[in-house]
């Protein structure tokens, strides 16, 4: 069974009023640039007795940032209609 691709990652809930949370949507301009996110992979780095999650953001071939597993809050996938 293959991954399913992920649409979009949302951060945790800021603690401040009239904050927004971090978030990441394919086919949208990232926060901070005008750079287009065209797709968002999860890794995972092992460091033997744990290992830490990862969710890449990437503009074409270039990583425009990266997102702790433990900071996300929520993952939205892509809906395969067919």
């Amino acid at each position: 069974m293959t991954e399913p691709l992920i649409k979009g990652i949302w951060g945790a809930e800021p603690m401040r009023k009239d904050e927004y949370q971090q978030c990441y949507i394919v086919g949208s301009p990232a926060m901070a640039s005008n750079h287009m996110i065209t797709r968002i992979a999860c890794r995972h780095d092992n460091y033997g007795d744990h290992a830490l999650g990862w969710y890449d953001i990437w503009s074409g071939e270039t990583l425009i940032a990266s997102m702790s597993a433990r900071y996300v809050a929520e993952i939205h996938y892509q809906v395969d209609e067919s």
